[in-house]
């Protein structure tokens, strides 16, 4: 045994459970971020009843804060899944060597035992 296709196909359920865990992070960070965005436009609209210039202010630094921090949550994840793209195209572009690889090993060995099967098939026909 050569271990020809040893590591492919990749095995099914470790991707499905990646798929499963990452749609699942998804889930509960919209969830959280709706959550969140609803107490901003809650805040919002008690603004207009705001009279003094230093509390509407502060309650505008305060939604600028909530709102960079999404932002900030919506970028980590970004790059989580940007990191996990790359290593998927990187494993991708080793499993493709790894193939061509292995086909050259096959080719190689045809080519092998095709001259073999000539070799023998020479000498039967001097015998004959």
């Amino acid at each position: 045994s050569s271990g020809i296709n040893a590591e492919w196909p990749l095995r099914p359920g470790d991707e499905e459970r990646s798929n499963k865990d990452r749609r699942e992070k998804l889930e509960a960070e919209c969830k959280a971020s709706m959550e969140r965005f609803e107490e901003i436009t809650k805040r919002w609209d008690s603004a207009h009843v705001l009279k003094v210039p230093q509390a509407l202010q502060d309650m505008m630094t305060n939604q600028r804060e909530l709102i960079n921090s999404m932002i900030a949550e919506k970028e980590k994840i970004i790059q989580t899944f940007q990191l996990e793209l790359k290593s998927k195209d990187d494993q991708y572009v080793k499993d493709l060597k790894k193939q061509a690889e292995d086909i050259d090993l096959i080719i190689e060995r045809m080519n092998t035992q095709i001259k073999n099967l000539q070799k023998a098939h020479r000498e039967e026909l001097t015998k004959i």
